[in-house]
């Protein structure tokens, strides 16, 4: 009859009872996942790692080649000297290159979703 389903009659029942049904089922159905870490993938967190990187060291990466004709004329730099931060055109320079630094790894990152650059 109208009233059936294949698998018997069909009950109906207040709303509320059906919501609390369908949260039961859902949470257990999830019970046994609860707290567990969801696996990370390998593309995702190489990117998430080069973009830190680049960002933290991209202002310090040739801070090395700079640094060489001091140490070629016999200057030893002392443990205990402190590091002068850069002031002036310096500041502007160090500015410059991490915000290059960031729109050359945002455009990457776009690239590789697809979104151009």
């Amino acid at each position: 009859g109208a009233g059936e389903d294949v698998a018997g009659p069909v009950v109906l029942r207040p709303l509320d009872e059906q919501v609390a049904l369908k949260v039961k089922r859902t949470h257990e159905m999830f019970a046994a996942n609860h707290g567990a870490r969801v696996m990370e993938s390998e593309a995702p967190r190489k990117l998430r790692m080069a973009v830190k990187t680049t960002a933290e060291y991209a202002v310090v990466k040739d801070l090395a080649s700079l640094q060489q004709p001091a140490a070629e004329k016999g200057a030893k730099p002392g443990k205990n000297q402190p590091v002068a931060e850069p002031t002036g055109v310096d500041a502007d320079a160090k500015a410059h290159l991490r915000r290059s630094a960031v729109e050359k790894v945002h455009k990457e990152v776009m690239a590789a979703q697809g979104g151009g650059g």
